[in-house]
């Protein structure tokens, strides 16, 4: 995973704040996303907390405390701890995104037929 997950539903001025809390909890959980290997001491974080160190630093954090708020104790690395070892994963999964965004191009190109082709085309393939 490489971004947080999308909703269910759309997000409105009055969820906002709830479904965006919702998200970041979701995706710091993931510890595809973020993790603390214990024995070796290193703090691993997704690379997509790099784009956004000046939000963070803005919001007085920085990725690595900001993930903290969203993690349970026991999986809270002691971030003042000189041996602590803070990364970033250094491979991103970019295959999911690319197939999503596939599907989407293939829809909309399809799209642009007319109903009587697509129907068409769609009773061919059942065939």
């Amino acid at each position: 995973m490489n971004y947080p997950p999308l909703t269910d539903h759309a997000i409105t001025p009055k969820t906002l704040e709830i479904d965006a809390k919702v998200a970041a909890y979701k995706f710091i959980t993931n510890k595809k996303n973020v993790y603390f290997d214990k024995n070796r001491g290193v703090f691993y974080l997704s690379s997509l907390f790099k784009n956004y160190e000046k939000t963070f630093a803005a919001a007085g954090h920085n990725a690595y405390t900001f993930t903290t708020l969203y993690l349970s104790p026991e999986d809270i690395p002691d971030l003042k701890d000189i041996m602590v070892t803070k990364t970033y994963f250094s491979k991103v999964d970019y295959r999911i995104n690319d197939k999503a965004a596939f599907r989407s191009r293939k829809k909309v190109i399809n799209a642009n037929k007319k109903p009587v082709e697509r129907n068409k085309k769609a009773i061919e393939s059942r065939k």
